[in-house]
């Protein structure tokens, strides 16, 4: 869809499921349970209000654990990028890298390589730093990892999209009218441009952390230039001779950012990575599988707003950020640019460079990518790794990556992680604010005040707390045409899942989207 056309956001409800956790590996199939729709398109204002709220996707499937339910109860957790400082074992991944490049050494000696091509670091999974342990790495339980649509569940195309877009207008204008009582609301013009209005310039000191990690960053993939310039330092004080002593670095890193597509080194890399590190059979990879998985996105590719342009990206939309060595593709992160957040979807590497702890140093590249980001677009200074399971051991580190936020699934205010990891210790499964911000106030995590005692999550219905009255002008598209529910003729037959969405998704995102009747 180019930048021209008025963007549409389309899903499918799929509804509840329950598989068996990929965390705790709990006898029990189903153990894990979330609710889920299927995106046909998405802005990226849609999807940032919905992760926002505790959904994830795994290409177009969009889905929210059900905290009250589930086993491993999995917050979505995020870091502000301009408050961040590497800590001393995250520098350590910075030099591993940069010692690597400048004269091939491995600090720690070599990996002992397995028959599988993987090294033993690699296989304890420690090390896949957007993945977790032996489950997915987008926290995505393993049979929802590539899901499709449902059986029956209708197929819309673009064409189907394009019709959409011009009925949309039409049923716009009818929107006052559809039922006694039932208040217009915002149009879905407002309410995006609402959300996507640049906030003030960070302040200088928060841009003088941003420089570290960006600096740290660059100094680590470039330690020819960063010696020269530190021995041309030297010499300016009367230390001649040292710039000298500076050699040509030994390896090459280069690190490119490209919007999501699929490319034959990709899909091998992709194919080496799970037999060697999630133990998948070679019979399970498919192309159409790894594209289903990890190509299709329903985010549609956005300018930025204000005409704002860098040289970074070409605006919000779904990446793969791949990592060459010596030429050679040994990394790929895929990413989802969005209004507020750089948000990590899935990463995978060549076990073979599993020494160089790739996946702790893709989350801190991630990082600087995000603060970046910020300096031209203040609101998009987050980095989102996807959830946080406080009861499995291996996604520890990513509490690491301070200050991290932590997302009350009651409230959907963000708590700072240091204030309630006592909290959690007591109880994996409990809400995390006390209570919600004052009317008007945003989600900053200063709004929400942090339990000192555990409260324990409890499952709610939604037909006790959404009502006919709020979802009356929720828009149905069936037989590509465009519908208010309250002048649905199957209302009945889809009202119940969508007072559910309703729910978790929130009033603003259902306000602007469009639900394809099954």
């Amino acid at each position: 869809m180019s930048h021209n056309e008025s963007p549409m956001s389309i899903v499918a409800i799929t509804g509840e499921s329950q598989s068996s956790c990929g965390y705790c590996h709990s006898a029990s199939k189903i153990s894990s349970k979330s609710f889920g729709m299927w995106a046909y398109s998405l802005t990226a204002d849609i999807y940032q209000a919905l992760i926002d709220r505790g959904w994830r996707r795994s290409g177009q499937y969009l889905y929210k654990p059900t905290l009250s339910k589930t086993c491993c109860p999995a917050y979505t957790i995020r870091l502000d990028t301009t408050a961040f400082e590497c800590s001393k074992g995250q520098k350590k991944v910075l030099k591993k890298m940069r010692r690597f490049l400048s004269d091939g050494g491995r600090s720690g000696g070599a990996s002992t390589v397995t028959a599988a091509g993987a090294s033993a670091d690699a296989q304890t999974g420690h090390d896949s730093m957007n993945g977790d342990d032996g489950a997915d790495s987008a926290g995505v339980p393993p049979t929802e990892r590539y899901m499709g649509p449902a059986e029956g569940m209708p197929a819309i195309s673009m064409a189907d999209i394009s019709a959409t877009a011009g009925a949309s207008a039409a049923i716009e204008t009818t929107k006052a009218a559809t039922a006694p009582g039932v208040s217009a609301g915002s149009s879905a013009a407002t309410t995006l441009a609402a959300a996507s209005a640049p906030a003030a310039k960070p302040k200088h000191a928060q841009m003088q952390r941003n420089q570290s990690i960006v600096d740290l960053v660059h100094q680590a993939e470039n330690p020819e230039e960063s010696d020269l310039a530190a021995a041309s330092k030297v010499g300016k004080v009367g230390k001649a001779g040292k710039a000298g002593k500076v050699g040509k670095q030994k390896h090459q890193l280069k690190v490119v950012l490209e919007p999501a597509a699929f490319t034959q080194e990709t899909f091998d890399l992709y194919c080496k990575y799970q037999i060697a590190i999630h133990k998948d059979p070679p019979s399970r990879l498919s192309k159409s599988q790894f594209v289903e998985f990890l190509v299709d996105s329903p985010i549609h590719c956005e300018a930025f707003p204000d005409g704002v342009e860098t040289d970074i990206c070409q605006g919000y939309g779904s990446y793969h950020q791949k990592y060459y060595m010596d030429g050679t593709l040994i990394a790929v992160a895929v990413l989802d640019i969005l209004p507020a957040c750089v948000s990590a979807v899935y990463f995978m590497y060549d076990p073979d460079y599993s020494f160089l702890s790739l996946g702790s140093y893709s989350a801190l590249r991630e990082t600087a990518l995000a603060a970046s980001l910020s300096r031209v677009l203040p609101d998009l200074c987050y980095y989102y790794m996807g959830y946080y399971i406080h009861s499995c051991t291996k996604m520890r580190y990513k509490a690491q990556f301070r200050p991290s936020f932590l997302l009350c699934p009651q409230t959907y205010q963000w708590v700072r992680f240091a204030s309630i990891e006592r909290l959690l210790d007591a109880c994996p499964a409990t809400s995390l604010a006390a209570s919600a911000p004052p009317d008007g106030a945003d989600s900053n995590p200063t709004d929400a005040r942090p339990l000192t005692e555990p409260r324990p999550l409890v499952f709610v219905d939604a037909s006790d707390v959404v009502s006919e009255r709020e979802i009356a002008n929720v828009i149905v598209l069936h037989d590509r045409r465009l519908h208010r529910l309250v002048r649905y003729t199957r209302h009945n037959s889809i009202a119940a899942s969508i007072k559910t969405l309703w729910m978790y998704a929130g009033e603003k995102v259902m306000e602007t989207l469009i639900v394809a009747a099954v």
